[in-house]
């Protein structure tokens, strides 16, 4: 009787990528941010004025100065960019065929 062919398998690597998923991240939370103006600011008073008329017309300041005035806010709405989350790494297994 002859004797069989021993089977020899074939070796394929088999590699599978990253799987996973994107998620949104907050980059910039909401906020109110100000608004400012170079204003004229007495120097006695610290009353605030809009214009340089507006400073001669009074008798309270003798002296301004120039000043970053707060004169309003806006709501800035937050920010958001998306991040690659990995749900299972890539992995590599060596699988056998032919047999």
């Amino acid at each position: 009787q002859p004797t069989p062919t021993p089977c020899v398998p074939t070796y394929t690597t088999v590699t599978h990528p990253e799987v996973g998923h994107y998620e949104q991240r907050e980059v910039v939370p909401e906020h109110i941010r100000g608004i400012y103006e170079d204003k004229f600011v007495g120097d006695q008073t610290g009353r605030i004025y809009n214009n340089l008329d507006e400073f001669n017309n009074q008798h309270e300041d003798s002296s301004y100065t120039v000043k970053k005035v707060e004169v309003g806010a806006e709501y800035v709405p937050a920010q958001f960019d998306n991040v690659w989350v990995v749900d299972q790494q890539a992995w590599t297994e060596t699988v056998a065929s032919g047999c």
